[in-house]
């Protein structure tokens, strides 16, 4: 086949040549399928995937008036691929994921043959794309469509006109080689197994640095490869966003790193003190007596129960004898009046349940009857008003 052919495809050549893009093929500015003539990416400009008409396909606004387009799905799609694999030389397989994506421009007119599985959106004149075919690989594409930079085994976004790639490196594939490159493609730094990353918003490179037996530091490059804070290291913090980051030096202390090159430490945050607040409670005291102590520490009273428990609000249920009926102590110290056979619901208004004060809305939740088990509260319950009035006092505890 002549090199000169409209079906020739250059090989891709090494990132220092000249760059010469692959012309495009004629066949690809009509419709391939059916779809594509209802396709109106104008209208649908969009960062999001949004359907077209019967769900048929996806679009993808990349930048620069260019859209990400994934073609159909299903047997008919699949067969279509195998016999486009078998009229031309250069064969497409589908991708590893999902239906394959193709390059749209802002008249509907696809770029590019349904053969990505993703295409990202455009920085620098450069769209990058993933591809799945013996392996996954990675490029460029420029606005028009053409393969003009890859393949790598992984690659990063431009910015500041400069992105990261990673190729197979020499003895073994497995021995990653990192390089820094320009939108031709030529080295900005050549391939080196040491990592690379970025660049970032302001255009700094982060290149790792072994030290021996403590694992790796940061070195910050600036987009033409030299070092931006000469003989200074960090670790490895977070990306610029700004003209600030959180970086730690490299002994791990938090710090905030300035793009002029200043590092101020970062003090750790005060943790906060939780104090609990006071409750009463119930001392033990001489001869199996139970003495009140109020939340602010002091005694509620001089006298001393066989039976006691803290309520809400410094109230008090007590006992003075074993078989004594239960009294209802004030925060005063004074014995609350309660009918015969009534008994303050300890569970609703207990310490643990501080906004239940007894008579704090008015009502005091009192218990009476027979008791669920033998020592346990009585099974009714009803309310006490502070004239001792009882209210619902037939209603039954569950």
């Amino acid at each position: 086949m002549p090199a000169g052919s409209i079906w020739s495809y250059r090989q891709v050549l090494p990132p220092t040549a000249s760059l010469r893009a692959k012309p495009l093929r004629r066949h690809l500015t009509a419709p391939l399928y059916r779809f594509e003539s209802a396709l109106d990416t104008a209208a649908r400009g969009r960062r999001y995937w949004h359907n077209w008409p019967r769900g048929k396909g996806w679009v993808y606004s990349l930048g620069a008036d260019l859209f990400a387009v994934r073609g159909p799905s299903g047997p008919r799609y699949v067969r279509q691929l195998h016999r486009r694999n078998r009229r031309h030389p250069v064969p497409h397989p589908p991708p590893a994921y999902g239906p394959a994506q193709a390059l749209f421009d802002s008249t509907s007119r696809r770029l590019t043959p349904y053969r990505y599985d993703r295409l990202l959106p455009i920085s620098d004149g450069r769209i990058r794309f993933e591809r799945y075919a013996a392996r996954r690989t990675y490029g460029y594409l420029d606005p028009r469509g053409r393969e003009v930079l890859g393949p790598y085994d992984a690659a990063g976004p431009f910015s500041h006109g400069r992105a990261v790639v990673v190729t197979a490196g020499a003895p073994t594939p497995n021995d990653d080689q990192y390089a820094l490159i320009d939108t031709t493609g030529a080295y900005v730094l050549a391939p080196q197994p040491r990592r690379l990353d970025g660049p970032d918003a302001l255009g700094f490179v982060r290149r790792a640095v072994p030290r021996a037996g403590k694992g790796n530091v940061a070195e910050y490059l600036r987009p033409n490869g030299q070092p931006a804070f000469p003989g200074r290291y960090f670790g490895w913090g977070d990306e610029f966003k700004t003209d600030s980051a959180a970086v730690p030096d490299t002994l791990g202390r938090p710090g905030i790193l300035y793009s002029d090159g200043r590092w101020l430490p970062r003090p750790a945050p005060a943790k906060p003190i939780i104090r609990a607040a006071p409750r009463p409670t119930v001392q033990e005291a001489l001869n199996d007596r139970f003495r009140l102590i109020k939340s602010d520490g002091q005694p509620l009273n001089a006298e001393t129960y066989a039976w006691a428990k803290a309520l809400a609000g410094d109230w008090f249920a007590a006992r003075p004898t074993p078989e004594a009926a239960m009294l209802l102590l004030t925060p005063a110290g004074q014995p609350y009046p309660l009918p015969p056979g009534y008994e303050p619901d300890l569970m609703e208004h207990s310490v643990a349940n501080a906004a239940e004060v007894p008579f704090a809305n008015g009502l005091l939740k009192v218990r009476w009857g027979k008791p669920f088990r033998e020592g346990g509260e009585p099974r009714r319950e009803a309310y006490m008003t502070r004239s001792g009035r009882i209210l619902t006092s037939d209603l039954k505890g569950d």
